[in-house]
């Protein structure tokens, strides 16, 4: 029987953890009042996950159309086996692994893949109600919070060398935004800007689980979980870049990591901030043109795109 599936793909540094925290604490209490069963993602041993994690770290030739068929067959296979466990006809999974990884450098664009992510997931998903949810952020901000990732997954790598890796004019959600669109159709996909968050994570989450329920959850008896995953201080950078080399294997540069991210993180001791201006606005003069028609589609405030820095509020 087709169920109505809810994908939240990211993007990633987008409160993707947050909204992952808040289902799984709540999870009960969703499932009772909203008939929305969250399913947490489990990538270990699980050929449907793991076929994204393959494309993003490009294990096989994408172009060759039997291998890749043979994969989303079995990855269709393992879905459907997830979800058979539940009766529940409303599923919920939210995952960034769906578009990729945060590894800019690596791809030197965003989420460059895409389209190999989405005909997997079209394919996977063909016996069901699809509906997709995307959080942006404004791209300058993405940027520069997907570098602080890759110091959290202890990668000895300069802001510098980073951002050289990087095609500014290639960072376009507009681009990602109309795959989709040809995927599931307009009417089925929310995209909510990350900046939202501002006015509260209950608010923030709420857009999300209504729109993933069809419900409005504005009423829900449910206790938030904020700061579920705090970045790192401009301090904090400085000293990991110095040390990491300095550790014997990777098992104690994750103890470093976990160490500077706990003690040096941007709620003690602020934001990194490593772009300059000349940086932010190259980026998002570049972003302005296909930021303002997605504002305009999709009827959303991305006022604060145009500018070098955002709104409070």
């Amino acid at each position: 029987m087709a169920k109505r599936i809810c994908l939240h793909i990211g993007a990633h540094k987008c409160a993707s953890t947050m909204i992952q925290a808040n289902c799984l604490k709540n999870i009960n209490r969703i499932h009772h009042d909203l008939g929305l069963r969250y399913i947490k993602s489990e990538q270990r041993g699980n050929s449907f996950y793991t076929l994204f994690l393959q494309i993003a770290s490009r294990l096989f030739d994408f172009n060759d159309e039997k291998l890749f068929d043979d994969r989303i067959k079995k990855a269709r296979e393992n879905f459907n086996t997830i979800i058979k466990k539940y009766r529940d006809d409303k599923i919920f999974i939210s995952w960034e692994g769906f578009l990729g990884h945060c590894g800019m450098h690596k791809y030197g664009s965003l989420y460059p893949y895409t389209k190999y992510y989405f005909k997997a997931l079209k394919e996977i998903t063909k016996d069901h109600d699809v509906k997709i949810i995307l959080v942006i952020r404004r791209q300058d901000e993405f940027v520069e919070s997907c570098y602080l990732q890759q110091i959290k997954e202890c990668q000895i790598l300069t802001f510098s060398d980073y951002m050289k890796a990087i095609d500014i004019k290639n960072l376009s959600w507009l681009t990602i935004v109309n795959q989709i669109e040809q995927w599931v159709g307009r009417d089925n996909i929310l995209i909510h800007p990350f900046e939202e968050i501002k006015k509260g994570s209950r608010r923030f989450l709420d857009t999300i689980l209504s729109f993933a329920s069809g419900k409005d959850s504005s009423n829900l008896d449910i206790n938030i979980i904020d700061g579920a995953n705090p970045s790192i201080s401009g301090k904090g950078v400085e000293l990991a870049l110095k040390i990491y080399p300095l550790a014997n294997d990777h098992k104690e540069m994750k103890i470093i990591s976990r160490f500077l991210f706990n003690h040096l993180s941007s709620v003690h001791f602020g934001k990194a901030r490593l772009m300059s201006e000349p940086q932010k606005k190259a980026i998002i003069k570049h972003c302005e043109a296909d930021n303002k028609k997605l504002s305009c589609i999709y009827k959303l405030d991305l006022s604060h795109y145009t500018q070098t820095t955002p709104k409070t509020t």
